[in-house]
């Protein structure tokens, strides 16, 4: 421990302190720890207090008993080692330095962080385009609507004919019995290619035809089982010349009519 730097007399309570400011290298107070730290030292000179050497104007009181000037800042404590001469010594309780205490961690720096970087905003995706609603799939003949119409017979000559007509174009088709050629003909009123298609509850057949000046026709042997078909096919059959509406006829009487004629 250094040597006293100053010396100064003063009158506290009547008692003669003279208080040492003495340099220290380091000084431990309740686990802190301080570069430089003052301690301030209160010396009782016993022979002034036995001389009676009292400032008259305080009045005095025994050291022993007089109380600290500043009770919640000083306690006074026997310095270790020192005899008897009355050497007192002030240490600071923690309260004292309480608010240097909450200011020493604004003097140490804050650890270092690593500083996160600010997250990248991701663009919003743009929804995938819908994809475009698929064209219902054609239904099948058999659950086609029917097309308009009603089916006639009639005599033509040594043979007959049985006529379906709408009511708003006229015979759209027609099947026709040659007795003398022993042939069945069927027109389908219209121009289109030279083929045609008939399809039934049995299946399809396809049979050539010929532009005609009434439309398309198809001409088969009264013996052909594919009248057969059209006659007993379930309920309808259906009638196809590319480049002209599908027929949905009903399979009525009339039809297994004429072919019954043509076959005698």
């Amino acid at each position: 421990m250094g040597q006293p730097l100053a010396i100064r007399r003063e009158t506290v309570n009547g008692a003669a302190l003279v208080l040492h400011a003495e340099r220290c290298a380091s000084l431990a107070l309740d686990g802190s720890w301080s570069p430089f730290a003052t301690s301030l030292s209160l010396a009782a000179s016993r022979r002034a207090l036995a001389s009676g050497n009292k400032d008259k104007s305080a009045g005095g009181l025994p050291l022993a008993n007089a109380p600290s000037p500043h009770p919640a800042l000083f306690r006074l404590k026997r310095a270790p080692g020192l005899g008897h001469d009355g050497i007192m010594r002030l240490h600071p309780i923690p309260a004292a330095f309480a608010p240097l205490l909450f200011l020493l961690p604004s003097c140490v720096g804050a650890p270092d962080q690593a500083q996160r970087p600010a997250p990248r905003q991701v663009p919003p995706r743009a929804a995938p385009a819908p994809a475009p609603a698929s064209a219902p799939a054609p239904l099948e003949w058999q659950y086609r609507p029917a097309t308009p119409g009603n089916w006639t017979y009639r005599q033509e000559g040594q043979g007959s004919a049985a006529l379906f007509t709408s009511p708003a174009a006229g015979p759209l088709l027609t099947l026709r019995c040659d007795p003398a050629a022993g042939r069945i003909s069927l027109l389908r009123a219209g121009a289109g290619q030279v083929a045609m298609t008939l399809r039934t509850s049995y299946g399809a057949v396809n049979w050539p035809a010929a532009a005609s000046p009434s439309g398309t026709i198809a001409t088969r042997a009264a013996s052909d089982a594919a009248l057969d078909q059209i006659a007993y096919s379930r309920g309808r059959f259906a009638v196809e010349v590319q480049g002209l509406d599908t027929l949905i006829i009903p399979a009525w009487a009339e039809v297994g009519r004429v072919i019954e004629d043509c076959r005698r």
